[in-house]
Formats: C-alpha cells, structure tokens, sequence
C-alpha cells in the first residue's frame, strides 16, 4: 500500500486504487492544518466522504463543513480549498473520477516539498517551478483564482527555458510507485 505524505501541509494519503478511471485514497489532514490554496480540477469530479473529524471547505465561493458520515462532491471545474482548524486529525475517503494522472500530480508536489521547494504552508517557493509544476499538470490542476493561473500560464515558457520543467519532472521520476 503506498503512503504520500507531504510535510509541509500535515497532508497524508493512503493510496486505495489508482487507474485512469479513479484515484481514491484515504486521506489525513492534522489539526490547524490546510491544503497549499484554492484550485480546481479542471476534468475530474471530486468526492470527499469524512469519517472522522469536521472537514472545512469552501467550494464556489461558499464555506461548507463536512463531518463524519457526511460527503460532498466538487464538479469539474469548480474552485475549492480545504482546511482543518480543530485540534483532531480529520480523516476522509477522497476519489476522482477520472483518475487520470492525479497520483502522479499529488506524488510530485509532494516530492517537491520533501525537497523543500514548498513553503512552511505548502505553496511552490520558487515562481518558476510553480509555472512548471501546473504546465505539466495542467489537465489535473489549475490554481485559482483564475488571474493566478494566467500569471504562471504567462511564466511558463520562462520556466522551460531555464529548465525549471526538468525539476518538476525529475520530481515525478523521483515520486514514481516502484
């Protein structure tokens, strides 16, 4: 069974299936903790079913909690951020559909922060890294708000020019399950 942990954000993911059609893990989050910020999933339904703790969201615009027996689901497309302010662990069961290369994305991004390339709240340090990392991944994530993501698709052929890509990549390699 393969772990992610990102240490930057109190994020962990045990990975329960991971084809093209789904990613589901279940996932952790500790307390006073928050995933790096607001994004969106451009191809892929998500769906967040909590079993412990209370989940706090905002999904569109509007702030929603999530506690244990209760889930949500986020349309493509759609903005969100998720935080746990309590003091226990929040625990859910997390799936996309489709799966596509989201292991891989979430794999990588929590490479990067092992190599220290996240902030002490989970966000890419380096601007042209961040570029590269969402160019790549740009069918499983795009940051929000949209502006945001205009100004990384902006500095993206920067990135590649001055091989911020080969580190993203070379992070994918590197976070591959063997």
């Amino acid at each position: 069974m393969e772990i992610l942990r990102n240490p930057k954000t109190g994020e962990t993911f045990r990975v329960l299936e991971s084809t093209a059609e789904v990613f589901r893990f279940d996932f952790s989050l500790a307390p006073r903790a928050a995933i790096p910020g607001a994004h969106t999933h451009p191809q892929s339904e998500q769906r967040i079913e909590v079993t412990a703790g209370a989940l706090h969201l905002r999904v569109a615009g509007r702030q929603r909690v999530v506690r244990p027996g209760e889930a949500i689901a986020v349309a493509p497309g759609t903005p969100h951020y998720q935080w746990n302010p309590g003091d226990e662990m929040v625990r859910a069961v997390e799936e996309y559909r489709p799966g596509g290369r989201l292991h891989a994305m979430f794999a990588t991004f929590f490479r990067l922060a092992e190599d220290g390339l996240l902030s002490s709240r989970g966000r890419v340090v380096a601007p042209l890294v961040a570029a590269a990392f969402f160019a790549e991944f740009r069918s499983e994530v795009c940051a929000s708000p949209r502006l945001f993501q205009w100004g990384l698709d902006a500095l993206a052929p920067l990135a590649r020019a001055v091989g911020a890509h080969h580190r993203v990549r070379r992070a994918a390699q590197e976070a591959a399950p063997r």
